[in-house]
């Protein structure tokens, strides 16, 4: 009967068509129509809404937030995944202005502001940025197990961590979904092996499921690859597969590798120059270039191939932002120096095999410039406390002193507390974040090895 009287409907509509004038387009069906049409007894009549409400955009926002405390299960599901694909495709969007717009301004500047890593870059002068993880409770992480239970219990059934649903501002699934894994897998936990595999296992298949036929990681949805998001996912998976020796595992972190150099190294005047955030441009930063070098180097060290022009153009871009009478640091070629940058660079340098003494200067200016580790305040700034961790931890003698008691007693003074997830500077990442990186400083005592030479 349901399909008769929907038949009968379709009967009708083209009748009217017909009577419209041969050819002429039907008017298209109104919000609440298609809203309601997502409980029509018909399946047929209930996909087609969905698909037109997702077409009309930004449009249909309202009708379909409305739609979300529907008394229908299946409105409000439906009406889920719609508001989903929209928040993907805005997002995107953003993505796409942000980059080309503010991330090349504020690099010049030397700021690093913003969501953080593959959430959408924010202008400090922009007006009104999404709220969306806005009121949601922080979690607590616990410094024995580096969080890992409360982030279990967080982690979606597809094997991700939904960074919007744990706080931050924009969709970073990938970046926090890797982040995350690179916690488990720093603490011995592989998808063979420890009492969280199963976990590193769903999201080691998260993040190949991820991956493009050319061996990008990106967004679900999203046509445009962002060279941070990749790098992290990259990341991941070259450690992953070194760890465990899964043969699917260690395919995915070989593609990785290769459309990091076909995608984002970049060539200036026939040479190898750092690498850039979008695919095949020509404008490379010391922020994505540093990340590149890590997921290289891991991919290096987990027998990987990895051609050596990576590190050849990574090199002769750090020459190219390094400041040498300051001893410091820009992230683009003719920038300011800033604290940030100085460690990042730091960093690529070490993993590259650059001597202690050499790089001694420069984490020492980089340290006057950073007043010291904290977390949970307002300037609070997680990303640099993981990467200057990093940098001074293999420096090792007063300077790592320095740094790791206020490091411990920021990270234990936080331990527990309902808002231990949140941040300050980077005000956009959320608990997840947070989370992920207070472990993986935690970790920095027996993740990495001594890369420094004597």
């Amino acid at each position: 009967m349901r399909q008769f009287v929907w038949a009968g409907s379709c009967f009708v509509w083209a009748c009217m068509c017909v009577w419209a004038g041969e050819g002429a387009a039907p008017e298209k069906p109104s919000l609440e129509t298609l809203i309601r049409q997502l409980s029509d007894d018909a399946f047929e009549v209930r996909e087609a809404a969905e698909t037109e409400l997702g077409k009309r955009g930004e449009e249909a926002r309202a009708a379909v937030v409305a739609g979300l405390s529907h008394e229908d299960p299946e409105v409000r599901q439906r009406c889920r995944r719609i508001d989903r694909m929209l928040i993907a495709k805005h997002a995107e969007a953003a993505y796409v202005e942000a980059v080309h717009a503010h991330w090349p301004k504020n690099l010049e500047s030397g700021r690093l502001t913003g969501p953080l890593l593959g959430a959408v870059l924010r202008n400090e002068a922009e007006g009104e940025a999404s709220k969306a993880g806005a009121g949601r409770s922080a979690m607590a992480w616990n410094a024995t197990d580096f969080g890992f239970t409360d982030m279990k219990g967080l982690q979606d059934s597809d094997g991700h961590w939904d960074a919007m649903r744990l706080g931050a501002e924009r969709p970073a699934d990938v970046d926090l979904t890797a982040l995350t894994l690179l916690s488990y897998l720093g603490s011995g936990h592989t998808e063979k092996v420890g009492a969280y595999k199963l976990i590193v296992r769903s999201s080691v298949g998260w993040l190949i499921e991820r991956q493009r036929e050319d061996g990008a990681v990106r967004m679900a949805g999203w046509t445009q690859v962002d060279g941070v998001s990749h790098a992290l996912a990259g990341l991941a998976l070259a450690e992953a597969s070194g760890m465990a020796r899964v043969p699917e595992t260690k395919v995915a972190a070989q593609r990785a590798v290769d459309y990091a150099l076909a995608g984002h190294l970049v060539v200036k005047d026939g040479q190898p120059f750092g690498f850039s955030r979008v695919p095949l441009a020509v404008q490379p930063d010391l922020f994505t270039t540093t990340l590149f070098v890590m997921h290289l180097k891991s991919a290096k060290v987990a027998g990987l191939a990895v051609k050596p022009e990576a590190f050849e153009g990574a090199i002769r871009f750090l020459d190219a932002v390094e400041h040498k009478e300051s001893k410091r640091y820009a992230w683009i070629p003719g920038g300011k120096p800033s604290v940030q940058a100085s460690f990042m660079a730091c960093l690529a340098r070490q993993f590259m095999g650059s001597k202690k003494e050499e790089l001694l200067p420069y984490a020492e200016a980089a340290l006057a410039d950073f007043a010291g580790p904290t977390t949970g305040q307002a300037e609070s700034d997680e990303l640099t406390n993981w990467i200057g961790t990093l940098v001074l931890f293999q420096q090792g003698g007063e300077l790592w002193k320095t740094w790791n008691e206020k490091l411990k007693g920021s990270l234990c003074s936080e331990q527990g507390k309902a808002n231990a997830g949140k941040s300050g500077q980077w005000s956009g990442c959320g608990a997840g974040f947070a989370s992920s990186l207070n472990a993986l400083c935690l970790e920095v005592y027996y993740r990495y090895l001594p890369l420094l030479k004597d």
